[in-house]
């Protein structure tokens, strides 16, 4: 059944809880769209939008299946530019073009950047999914990537 706003209404609020996080552990992430660049004061955010395709190394069986389909685990992974510290940016900068070739595993050599970014839609990387906590609430958890890896093409 779809989600109404209209029936949410009538529910008290000390009934309403929050739907459970995904277990913790290793998934399979596709790359579902082009990575999107945002300009923010001082920084360039380069985000790439993740989405679970499959649990890899996950113990708790039961949590997953808890959560639901993976198709709604969506993370973002971020390289974040500093426009105002010229070495802090060329390190992102080699920190980005590390991840497309090594755990994107994107054939990159005399193309452009920008050509590299769009080429990545559709692969599949390795990332551990770890929990953020609410800047404003540390009882407040997000869903977050942690480290990275290419997947291996058996």
């Amino acid at each position: 059944m779809a989600f109404s706003f209209q029936d949410a209404l009538s529910q008290t609020v000390d009934t309403i809880e929050r739907p459970p996080l995904a277990p913790l552990g290793h998934y399979d992430w596709v790359i579902s769209k082009v990575p999107t660049i945002t300009e923010r004061d001082r920084w360039d955010i380069i985000e790439f939008p993740l989405q679970a395709v499959a649990a890899v190394d996950v113990e708790d069986t039961d949590g997953l299946e808890a959560y639901g389909p993976l198709k709604k685990l969506n993370v973002r992974k971020a390289f974040l530019f500093d426009k105002e510290d010229e070495v802090a940016a060329q390190q992102t900068l080699a920190n980005l073009a590390n991840f497309i070739e090594k755990t994107v595993k994107v054939e990159f050599e005399g193309v452009p950047l920008k050509q590299a970014l769009n080429s990545c839609v559709n692969q599949h990387i390795l990332g551990q999914l770890r929990y953020r906590p609410d800047k404003n609430d540390a009882s407040i958890q997000y869903h977050d990537i942690g480290s990275t890896a290419p997947i291996d093409a058996e």
